[in-house]
């Protein structure tokens, strides 16, 4: 047979045990019934002042079963009364050829509030705003509307139809076209053209004599065949070799008057490019 002399201190041990949660489990519903109850007037507030959406928000968090029954059922009241007041808006955006995209960043006095779209409807605040549409590779499109409590889908359409223009770039490989001066390349065939044409008047200036006249008698002595063979071949090079050095600095010259400068180079460059 069992005894049960132990019994009542068992009891008494639950009592106590009991006894002193309570305490413990009544700070805890106060301090949610508080946090429930802040949460309400933090409600009211936001709706005074025309942040519908917020208000909204936090009329459904003091609606939850974590608060009590009385601010549940008031907060509940509350959040379909302003759900029913807060604007929407639909944004319809299409492209050039007026197909739809979804790829659209809208923004509401520079807060992101969707980063693409998908056909549903956009909660707004009431009162005057700035709607900014952005899609990449577009420049974005801005419009000011006021939005008026309770108006439901309004709709707005957008054209992505103007590129975004692309910042201005030097191509530093060709300097001379950004500036428009002429090169130096012509005036370095121009200087080559004077250098080959010296060389020739020194070979027409050394060659040979016909004849040499010494004393002061004026006797002069006919040259030899080796030095008329001399004299024949330095004015044969010496004028083919200023020749060609003039014909190579008129040449530079020409090319320097008729070098391409400025957007007309530019624009030749972009021709010969294309092929």
């Amino acid at each position: 047979m069992t005894s049960l002399r132990g019994a009542p201190f068992v009891v008494l041990v639950v009592a106590g045990v009991v006894l002193g949660a309570r305490p413990a489990y009544a700070q805890q519903v106060h301090a949610n019934a508080a946090r429930c109850v802040r949460t309400a007037e933090e409600g009211q507030r936001a709706r005074a002042a025309g942040q519908l959406r917020d208000a909204r928000d936090r009329f459904y968090a003091c609606a939850s079963d974590a608060c009590p029954v009385v601010v549940r059922q008031d907060c509940g009241t509350w959040a379909s009364e302003v759900t029913a007041l807060v604007p929407t808006i639909v944004v319809d955006a299409r492209d050039v050829n007026g197909r739809d995209v979804a790829d659209v960043i809208v923004r509401v006095d520079g807060e992101v509030i969707a980063n693409k779209l998908d056909g549903k409807t956009l909660s707004v605040d009431p009162g005057p705003h700035t709607l900014t549409f952005e899609r990449i590779g577009f420049e974005p499109v801005s419009e000011k509307a006021i939005i008026k409590e309770g108006m439901k889908a309004r709709a707005f359409v957008v054209s992505f139809d103007v590129p975004r223009s692309l910042p201005a770039t030097t191509d530093q490989s060709t300097p001379a076209i950004a500036s428009g001066s002429h090169t130096v390349w012509p005036w370095l065939v121009v200087g080559g053209g004077v250098a080959i044409a010296t060389v020739g008047v020194i070979l027409l200036a050394t060659a040979p004599p016909e004849q040499s006249c010494l004393g002061s008698d004026g006797a002069c002595i006919a040259a030899q065949d080796g030095d008329l063979t001399a004299r024949r071949d330095h004015q044969v090079w010496g004028g083919v070799t200023l020749g060609v050095g003039v014909l190579v600095a008129a040449g530079g010259l020409l090319w320097h008057v008729f070098e391409p400068t400025g957007q007309r180079r530019a624009n030749v460059a972009s021709t010969f490019g294309t092929f």
